[in-house]
């Protein structure tokens, strides 16, 4: 985590809050709601963030949602090749983030492991985040992952980006 703080700009920095992290979460989870009713499987929670957050990954995100997982992962293999690190390091941001959103009552966790949005509360993208190339970046990466997320299994996913989990 210490390497990825060092590395980044103060406005990188402040994007890191378990605030915006939130913010990032509940839109992937509203997003995959919308392909499956049944909630995010919570084992993939953990590689949301660095997927959305890392700019060398993200920025490597394909132009249309048809773009299939496998088919961006062989074009992204060089990216992805220390995902596992990178992944390891977001589990703190994870974690905080998580529980921000329960005790906000915006996420449950069901006992099946299903995180679902509270559809009481709806959060707006605040005017402030259109003005920014890399939130409106990272925003729209959430609607791939979701889509990814929701064709394949935890394990395919995990076992893609080369993740034991």
């Amino acid at each position: 985590m210490k390497d990825l703080i060092e590395n980044l700009t103060n406005e990188e920095f402040n994007y890191y809050n378990p605030l915006y992290c939130g913010f990032l979460l509940l839109h992937l989870v509203e997003e995959h709601e919308k392909r499956n009713k049944m909630g995010l499987d919570s084992n993939l929670i953990y590689l949301a963030l660095p997927l959305i957050m890392t700019k060398e990954i993200n920025s490597c995100m394909p132009k249309t949602i048809k773009t299939s997982f496998y088919s961006w992962l062989f074009k992204n293999q060089l990216v992805i090749v220390n995902f596992y690190e990178i992944a390891k390091d977001f589990s703190l941001i994870t974690n905080e983030t998580l529980k921000l959103l329960i005790d906000l009552n915006l996420i449950t966790v069901s006992k099946y492991g299903r995180i679902k949005s509270n559809k009481k509360i709806r959060l707006k993208l605040p005017i402030i985040f259109k003005k920014s190339n890399v939130i409106i970046t990272q925003y729209n990466t959430v609607r791939f992952i979701s889509k990814w997320f929701k064709d394949h299994s935890a394990a395919e996913i995990y076992t893609g980006l080369g993740v034991k989990p």
